[in-house]
């Protein structure tokens, strides 16, 4: 079992070619009685600093276009390239019919379709102060997890928390 936003589709396609299969399900429901869990959006933005802020745009707009078809629709064919759920309603039910194609075992579609109902507040794309560093002091960790036999589990993770601590409030 594992725990994982549903891009991970995209990297399923070795699995199934091996004979394997996986089901979908959804978290426990917390002792607060809210649903647990995260919606992990991913958005494009054009950056209002950009020097070529009309490519940009052109980029922008082929994404939400074009692009959508390519890289999270795709086809029985032609699987998508990135494995999210489109934003744009209109799109998930091709969305979808491909992903069925591509996973004929998976029964419980429903439950990706259901979770966008509760969205994270704030958002896994809410404002990450230095999220640059952030990202590279957690890629240490987690090399340090990976490569580290004996590591003191309990150590790193008060040292992870303080170097955050002192990155985010750079």
């Amino acid at each position: 079992m594992m725990d994982n936003p549903s891009w991970i589709l995209c990297c399923m396609g070795n699995l199934t070619k091996a004979g394997g299969k996986f089901e979908l399900g959804t978290m426990p429901i917390g002792l607060d009685g809210k649903v647990a869990g995260r919606v992990d959006a991913d958005t494009f933005r054009v950056w209002k600093g950009t020097k070529h802020p009309a490519e940009a745009f052109t980029v922008l707009t082929y994404l939400i276009d074009t692009g959508i078809q390519k890289l999270v629709v795709g086809s029985a064919k032609t699987p998508p390239a990135y494995g999210a759920i489109p934003g744009v309603a209109s799109l998930r039910a091709p969305w979808l019919a491909t992903e069925q194609a591509n996973f004929p075992f998976v029964k419980n579609w429903q439950t990706l379709i259901d979770g966008l109902n509760y969205p994270d507040v704030p958002s896994a794309e809410g404002y990450t102060p230095n999220v640059n560093d952030m990202w590279a002091r957690v890629q240490t960790f987690g090399g340090l997890m990976g490569s580290t036999k004996g590591l003191d589990m309990a150590a790193q993770e008060a040292t992870l928390e303080s170097d955050l601590t002192t990155i985010f409030n750079k």
